[in-house]
C-alpha cells in the first residue's frame, strides 16, 4: 500500500474532505493532500459515503463474478454453508476470536495433488475389488497403474517443501508481496472465476484500491475460515 492509498482510506469517508481539480481529494482543514503518519486524529466518518462505497463495491463484485456457475457448489455454500473440498483437502481452524487470527502462517495447500491421490486411491480400491469379484487380465494391470500413481503422488506431496503463501498481524495480512490492512477492507465475499486452477477466490472491496482478488484455491485454509478471519479483524483501527 502506498502513503497516497492509505491516507485516501481516510480522507475518501472524511466529513472534512473536499476536492481540488489539480490535487484530487483534499483536506478541508489545510487546502492540501494528506500528510499525517498512519492515521489521521482529525478524522470524522462520513457513515453516508461510507456506505454507498460499500455499495457501489457489492455491485462491483457481482458484476464480474458469476457465482451461478457452478449452482450445486452455490447451493451447498450460500445455502447450507459447506465448502466441499474445503472440508477434504483443507487445513481445519477454530477461530473465536481475533488473537487466534494474527500470528499465522499460511502454506501452499497442494490441492491438486490432493485430488490426484484421492482419485488414484478410489480406483486402486475398485480394481482390489474387481480383482475378489471377477478376475480379469485388465485389473491387475490396471491396479498396478494406479498404485503406482498413488505411490507417486504420495511422494510428490512429502518431498515437496511447504512454502509460506499468507501471513496476518494485527494491523493486517500479507499475500503475494501485498500488505492488505483489516481496516480497509469494505466488503468480501466468495467468489467464482473462470479459472480452471484458481476456481475459488475471495474478493475484498477495499477504501481506496478497489477490488483486490485472493486465491483461496492454492491456501491451506478455506473460504469459510479465512471470511471467518476477516469478520474477526474487520473493525480493528
Amino acid at each position: 500500500m502506498t502513503e497516497r492509498e492509505n491516507h485516501l482510506m481516510f480522507c475518501k469517508f472524511c466529513s472534512k474532505s473536499s476536492k481540488s481539480l489539480n490535487l484530487g481529494i483534499i483536506c478541508s482543514l489545510t487546502n492540501k493532500q494528506a500528510d499525517f503518519f498512519n492515521k489521521c486524529d482529525a478524522y470524522i466518518e462520513n457513515s453516508k459515503s461510507l456506505e454507498s462505497e460499500k455499495k457501489s463495491l457489492e455491485s462491483q463484485i457481482d458484476e464480474k463474478y458469476d457465482n451461478m456457475r457452478d449452482i450445486i457448489s452455490y447451493v451447498l455454500e450460500n445455502i447450507f454453508g459447506i465448502y466441499f473440498f474445503d472440508s477434504i483437502f483443507k487445513s481445519k481452524y477454530d477461530f473465536l476470536k481475533k488473537e487466534q487470527t494474527q500470528k499465522l502462517k499460511i502454506q501452499n495447500s497442494y490441492q491438486h495433488i490432493k485430488i490426484l491421490i484421492l482419485v488414484f486411491l478410489i480406483l486402486t480400491i475398485i480394481c482390489i475389488i474387481k480383482l475378489f469379484i471377477n478376475y480379469d487380465e485388465f485389473w491387475p494391470k490396471f491396479s498396478v497403474f494406479t498404485l503406482s500413481a498413488l505411490l507417486i503422488n504420495l511422494s510428490i506431496l512429502k518431498l515437496r517443501k511447504p512454502k509460506i503463501l499468507l501471513t496476518t498481524d494485527s494491523e493486517g495480512f500479507t499475500y503475494s508481496n501485498k500488505k492488505i490492512k483489516w481496516n480497509e477492507i469494505l466488503v468480501y465475499k466468495s467468489v467464482t472465476t473462470e479459472e480452471r486452477y484458481s476456481y475459488k477466490k475471495i474478493a475484498l472491496g477495499t477504501k481506496s484500491r478497489g477490488i483486490i482478488e485472493i486465491d483461496i484455491s492454492n491456501l491451506n485454509i478455506g473460504i469459510k475460515d479465512f471470511l471467518k478471519i476477516i469478520e474477526l479483524n474487520k473493525n480493528v483501527a
